[in-house]
């Protein structure tokens, strides 16, 4: 079996690369971006990424939600998988983003390589249309001072 291609974009490198080391040995393939702006050159450049994780506050022009958005116009089955450890930011910039699932910082690594693996087993479709799927994970995201799922606040 191929191990499927996997996108991860965050700005902080050494999550970055502590996240990619645990996917990789998981046994997916890992193509790493600090920010949108890069994995829109990898994306650009034909890479037959499956999935992307994306972290939704990056720096400059892009947040993860545009990339998504401009991700879907050369990959239209692009799997999304969004992280944030501003949920309430998150809220206010999804309207009309690309359906995804969603996971709070702090995550644990189990959760997104189950994530990871649920979204690459699920059928491949172009999704368009409304954001509501989204909109509701989001609804679900705790808040501030929820317990994470390690149960610390």
């Amino acid at each position: 079996m191929q191990r499927p291609e996997l996108l991860l974009v965050d700005d902080d490198v050494a999550l970055l690369t502590a996240i990619a080391e645990n996917l990789e040995e998981a046994g997916f393939h890992v193509a790493r971006a600090a920010s949108a702006e890069i994995a829109l050159l990898l994306i650009k450049e034909g890479v037959p990424f499956e999935i992307m994780v994306t972290d939704v506050v990056l720096p400059g022009a892009l947040d993860g939600f545009a990339l998504a958005h401009l991700a879907r116009v050369f990959l239209p089955r692009l799997a999304i998988i969004y992280t944030t450890g501003f949920v309430e930011v998150a809220r206010l910039r999804s309207p009309g983003a690309v359906y995804g699932d969603v996971l709070a910082k702090p995550y644990r690594i189990d959760a997104l390589i189950m994530a990871v693996r649920a979204t690459c087993a699920a059928p491949r479709k172009v999704l368009r249309g409304s954001a509501e799927p989204l909109r509701s994970v989001l609804g679900a995201l705790p808040r501030p001072g929820d317990a994470d799922v390690t149960g610390h606040r």
